[in-house]
């Protein structure tokens, strides 16, 4: 892969002061009903081929659409308004630098696919839904899986029961397997948005449900296609270094 091709787009639902480096642009979501005045310079979700509309239960990945369809860049990112990929808490924190398209372009030599440091459970990834979330959904997308692809239950149960996973939708990855993922993510919602009959009788945050449930389809499909992942830190710029530290001299 040549230098300077990748692409990480910003995902926000909000009007950032921050100054975007040389490989990224910010990409509004929801901007079907936003005042598209205030957001000169960003790339909006309801252009070209889009789902903004269905951000509400959607979230990020109406900005993930909208990427898969429009966009034609060679090496894609996510990333959120928050949340940023680094090397490690040293360039987060103290420097707070973000990838450079040659660190991205040399990691993607070597693997498939770059994604977050995995968090660990004190219990299963299912249990952990089940405590949060609406456990049912998952069961209708565990049989859609099944009926659909079943190639991919085994990754599927795999995941569910491992206590282990890369959340936020965040990934770097190339578009060839962006384009494969994405076909099989949105084959899956479509065949289970008409089975999710109560969105408008749920809070606002469990309407989230196709962020929610994305998170783990993630790891099943990289765990099916078996790639080779580059796990990097991923920090959040609206916590300060001093708060860092102060939350640790707390626990001593």
């Amino acid at each position: 892969m040549s230098k300077n091709e990748s692409q990480m787009y910003v995902i926000t639902h909000k009007k950032l002061e921050m100054k975007t480096v040389k490989n990224e642009t910010l990409l509004l979501v929801g901007s079907f009903n936003k005042n598209k005045s205030d957001f000169k310079g960003y790339l909006m979700d309801d252009s070209g081929q889009n789902i903004s509309e269905k951000n509400k239960n959607y979230c990020e990945l109406t900005g993930l659409y909208w990427i898969w369809k429009n966009s034609k860049k060679n090496i894609i990112g996510l990333e959120h308004y928050r949340r940023f990929f680094s090397k490690n808490k040293y360039y987060a924190y103290f420097l707070r630098k973000k990838l450079t398209d040659r660190y991205i372009c040399k990691c993607l030599k070597k693997y498939d696919i770059i994604l977050p440091n995995e968090v660990c459970y004190n219990c299963t990834n299912e249990d952990y839904y089940k405590e949060f979330h609406i456990i049912d959904d998952m069961i209708k997308v565990r049989t859609i899986i099944s009926s659909e692809f079943p190639d991919y239950l085994t990754s599927y149960d795999k995941v569910m029961h491992n206590n282990k996973l890369s959340l936020f939708n965040m990934f770097i990855t190339s578009r060839e397997l962006l384009n494969e993922y994405c076909n099989w993510l949105f084959k899956i919602f479509e065949l289970l948005e008409p089975l999710i009959t109560d969105l408008n009788e749920r809070d606002s945050y469990q309407q989230r449900i196709y962020g929610f449930i994305s998170e783990r389809l993630l790891n099943v499909w990289v765990n099916y296609k078996k790639l080779k992942i580059k796990h990097l830190y991923v920090y959040n710029s609206e916590v300060k270094l001093i708060d860092i530290l102060k939350k640790r001299i707390r626990k001593k």
